[in-house]
């Protein structure tokens, strides 16, 4: 079933949003941190989160470290893109949040699909775990 997991990984993406956007606003206004970094540290925290939660809740796999690599792998390949986006609209001079709201609009779906294709597959009879 597809309907179900997207909107549980939606809403986890929501609370993993947040925890983003607060990670990247205190290290942007309070440590004066480059928003490119500052954009790459917060979307670390998000995802230690993210995958957590998405395992247990979301898809109901078990936690891994060999999963982990594989959320992690097809998450860095969207922070990849975010990080183009941020840099982009750092060189036009739109304020980074700008940027922020494009990438919370574009890579949802992107990730999603990437996450369910190559961490957590649909399950089937005999591959119950992944």
């Amino acid at each position: 079933m597809f309907f179900r997991p997207f909107i549980k990984y939606f809403l986890v993406g929501c609370v993993s949003t947040g925890i983003h956007f607060i990670c990247l606003y205190f290290l942007v206004e309070k440590v004066l941190i480059s928003s490119e970094i500052s954009n790459v540290c917060a979307f670390l925290v998000a995802n230690i989160f993210s995958y957590y939660l998405n395992s247990v809740w979301s898809f109901q796999f078990s936690v891994s470290k060999v999963r982990y690599l594989k959320f992690f792998i097809v998450s860095a390949i969207g922070v990849v893109f975010s990080y183009s986006i941020m840099k982009v609209c750092s060189l036009l001079e739109w304020h980074y949040m700008i940027a922020f709201c494009i990438q919370v609009l574009v890579m949802p779906l992107i990730n999603f699909l990437l996450i369910r294709l190559f961490v957590f597959p649909q399950k089937t009879s005999q591959n119950e775990q992944g």
